[in-house]
């Protein structure tokens, strides 16, 4: 046998598994995929199975279709890109992150996550309800934030700095770690801090 008949072969077993067939021409059913008619027991098996499946897969679709608002955490200063860069990166440094990229000529600095308090998450973010159907009804035990920064030029003497921060905590009932969007708080508490800091530079 050489492999062209071989390949043929599999094909067509995959396809006889999977077709419609009735001799009689008076019923068809996918061989192997759906229960025949009349078997209530197997009929209901597939309802109550594929009906929860589906719905979990389109509420995770949503949340996953949820959009983090950036506006929030955009701003442009006065300044020169060498001017702000270097003082957000004084910013930073009092604030305590841990930086984990640095690259000047793209204009980005990411940090790693670190750890908050409780109490500053629920300062900082949009707190989800606690509620037993969403796995949520446990207590927050630990908070973790993580944020992005992306500095580029809007024009001579113009810059502009954005901020994405990343918040999570975790959960006691689903012991795993959630997360959370932010309300704006942090972003204006690090871009009002910034715009401090370069009056003081610039005055």
């Amino acid at each position: 046998m050489n492999n062209k008949s071989a390949i043929v072969r599999i094909y067509s077993g995959l396809f006889q598994r999977f077709k419609m067939v009735e001799p009689s021409g008076a019923r068809m059913e996918l061989v192997g995929i759906l229960p025949r008619r009349g078997d209530k027991k197997s009929n209901l098996t597939l309802y109550f199975g594929w009906v929860p499946f589906l719905l979990v897969f389109i509420c995770g679709c949503a949340t996953i279709a949820a959009k983090r608002d950036t506006s929030l955490g955009t701003r442009a200063f006065l300044g020169s890109y060498e001017d702000v860069w270097n003082n957000l990166l004084d910013v930073i440094s009092k604030k305590g992150d841990t930086v984990t990229v640095k690259n000047k000529t793209k204009g980005v600095i990411l940090t790693g996550y670190d750890r908050i308090t409780i109490e500053k998450l629920k300062e900082i973010a949009k707190m989800p309800p606690l509620k037993i159907s969403s796995n949520l009804a446990g207590a927050w035990l630990y908070a973790r934030n993580k944020i992005d920064y992306y500095v580029e030029t809007v024009s001579s003497g113009q810059t502009q700095v954005k901020i994405i921060v990343y918040l999570q905590g975790y959960n006691a009932s689903g012991q795993r770690w959630i997360n959370i969007f932010t309300n704006g708080t942090k972003e204006k508490e690090i871009l009002d801090e910034l715009a401090l800091q370069l009056g003081k530079k610039n005055s």
